[in-house]
């Protein structure tokens, strides 16, 4: 399910853009409660708040980042409310890719075989742990430390 969003008209303040844009991040969020500051995301402005609101008629309770368009150069005609919720969108599809894990990056063994010559003993497994490209130059290292 989609991270709600709101849109807050700039009522009192007639002179900027149409409005402001704000996403709500679940608790198991992994920038829940952090300083909006840190969370890197992309969006007009960068982000202008982040609270935890338990009482506020507007937001439901939670925790809430978002940006603005009060800066100097807006308008209503340069930022209307479709931009304004375009943008909102593009912050909450940049959040929800925040909160998937990274792929974890598998090695497959018979990637390895081939590599080592007939015979070859090792007796770590440490190496198996590393990506082969990184893999390849902790074996050649071994291999010429057994041959001397």
């Amino acid at each position: 399910m989609p991270y709600p969003t709101v849109l807050r008209e700039n009522t009192w303040a007639t002179t900027s853009g149409w409005g402001n844009g704000y996403v709500r991040l679940p608790e198991t969020h992994p920038y829940y409660g952090a300083d909006y500051n840190d969370i890197p995301v992309e969006v007009h402005g960068g982000l202008t708040f982040g609270e935890h609101l338990s009482k506020c008629p507007i937001f439901n309770s939670g925790f809430w980042v978002g940006f603005d368009t009060m800066h100097n150069i807006e308008t209503r005609t340069s930022w209307p409310k479709e931009r304004v919720q375009a943008e909102t969108e593009n912050l909450r599809i940049q959040l929800e890719a925040l909160a998937k894990p990274e792929p974890i990056e598998r090695i497959v063994p018979t990637q390895f075989y081939s590599v080592l010559p007939p015979g070859t003993k090792i007796e770590s497994t440490d190496v198996y742990c590393l990506p082969l490209e990184r893999w390849l130059r902790p074996v050649e290292v071994f291999l010429a430390t057994k041959e001397q």
